[in-house]
């Protein structure tokens, strides 16, 4: 049985994460940057002060965060790899 467990990132989970972005993240991003380049991506997501890592088993499965934008608002920003194995579940 697989455990998954969340954990603050190191900066190549996101680079890993980045690098198979499932296809929904892919059209998304799309709409504001270039999907192919992940490791701005995965910069961007670095900067944000709140970041999260899910890990299954210890793979990286997910990346997930925050950035505050001011007036106490926050832009919620998270990506995934494409699928490989179970689906990502709850």
């Amino acid at each position: 049985m697989m455990a998954r467990t969340i954990h603050d990132p190191v900066f190549a989970d996101l680079l890993a994460i980045g690098a198979k972005l499932c296809e929904a993240d892919r059209i998304e991003l799309a709409a504001t940057r270039d999907p192919r380049d992940f490791p701005r991506l995965a910069e961007d997501a670095w900067q944000s002060p709140f970041k999260y890592v899910v890990r299954d088993d210890g793979t990286p499965v997910m990346a997930y965060g925050a950035l505050p934008i001011g007036d106490g608002r926050v832009v919620v920003w998270g990506f995934r790899p494409r699928p490989a194995g179970r689906p990502f579940r709850w």
